[in-house]
């Protein structure tokens, strides 16, 4: 999510919509902290996935992506 997200509810329609929480996108278990918008996914066995948060804190999502990779 980014500026355009947090603008409508503090991205509530965001995380509705990809029902994203308890670390877990539609169901499927991603990494990363629980409804904060930056979180990791595999696709298959080749394949993970990123996803960054524009409107939250750059030190902890770049700390937390530096681990997970």
């Amino acid at each position: 999510p980014g500026n355009h997200e947090y603008n409508s509810n503090n991205a509530a329609p965001y995380y509705s919509y990809f029902a994203a929480v308890n670390n877990q996108i539609n169901g499927k278990p991603v990494s990363g902290p629980a409804q904060l918008g930056y979180y990791a996914f595999d696709v298959g066995t080749n394949w993970r996935f990123y996803n960054m948060n524009s409107e939250a804190n750059t030190t902890e999502q770049t700390a937390w992506l530096v681990a997970d990779m």
